[in-house]
């Protein structure tokens, strides 16, 4: 693949954003640079192929061109623990997860809530994303596009 202005771009985004999909980032790079005149798809395509994930026929080999996605998990402050465990008064149990409020869908909700009712559920459990934190995440933001 000729190094073009376009793969220019995608080899720059890649730099500044290493972990993120590739789908995302080609949709980022079409939000950024509205004047662009590829689709996402090809774009895309373009950052598997710099990425080294274009399948074994059309493989980069490995160079200075290639950029690997970065996964970086920290080191564990792991300390042993007892596990918790419910009182046998706890039950029932009902569990939801991903109500990303302020975003989320009320009638999910309330039904959520009417069934945990009528059921006497003693404890909820909520198995994250309770919140929707966007505005503050740390992860690229294309407003407007992602909701």
């Amino acid at each position: 693949m000729s190094t073009t202005p376009l793969a220019e771009i995608v080899k720059e985004y890649l730099k500044k954003f290493p972990s993120i999909s590739s789908k995302k980032l080609s949709e980022t790079i079409m939000h950024d640079i509205p004047d662009i005149s590829n689709t996402t798809e090809h774009i895309r395509s373009m950052i598997r192929y710099y990425r080294g994930s274009n399948g074994l026929k059309n493989k980069l080999k490995l160079s200075e061109d290639t950029y690997i996605p970065k996964i970086n998990i920290p080191e564990s402050d792991e300390e042993s623990y007892e596990p918790f465990v419910l009182p046998e008064d706890s039950y029932p149990i009902i569990a939801g997860a991903d109500f990303h409020i302020p975003y989320h869908n009320q009638d999910a909700v309330e039904i959520f809530l009417e069934r945990a009712v009528s059921m006497s559920a003693k404890t909820i459990l909520i198995g994250g994303d309770l919140m929707d934190n966007y505005q503050v995440s740390r992860y690229i933001k294309i407003q407007e596009r992602d909701r």
